[in-house]
């Protein structure tokens, strides 16, 4: 699981890099320059807006324009915009499976069978791993599990 917290104006090969990020976080004054126009923007680009769905990558293709991290966040190609000294919201260790899981469910390709297939799987090697009791206790109390040390 990666993470990515960026401000002020993003190009080039920077913009590539944080946008490989699984999550990625932009100050309120970041500006994602994805370039003039004249030529097609990088593939990591391409890929990161296309991830986000089809109006981010229609966005990037047809507006050449930079986009500010308001707009990336409602495009989603940003997880959220952090203020002034915001910390980045990094996960606690015991989420970081669940997240990972969550990410490689929302990127798989298939057919309807295959991805069923693949949460199944994913579902019980995470309930495999921790304390789904404490999990599930902790959830429906509406408080943070307390798992025990690894």
């Amino acid at each position: 699981m990666t993470a990515a917290l960026a401000a002020g104006t993003v190009q080039e090969g920077a913009l590539e890099l944080v946008l490989s990020c699984d999550l990625v976080y932009l100050r309120k004054d970041a500006v994602l320059d994805t370039g003039s126009g004249d030529e097609a923007p990088p593939p990591g680009v391409v890929r990161a807006f296309s991830r986000a769905g089809h109006r981010a990558l229609h966005r990037l293709l047809l507006d050449p324009r930079p986009v500010d991290a308001t707009e990336a966040e409602r495009l989603g190609v940003a997880s959220g915009v952090l203020v002034d000294d915001d910390p980045l919201p990094i996960p606690t260790e015991a989420s970081f499976a669940a997240l990972a899981a969550a990410r490689d469910l929302a990127r798989a390709s298939g057919s309807p069978t295959f991805r069923r297939a693949l949460e199944k799987a994913s579902f019980q090697l995470l309930f495999a791993t921790g304390d789904p009791y404490e999990g599930a206790t902790a959830f429906l109390h509406k408080r943070l599990p307390r798992f025990p040390p690894a």
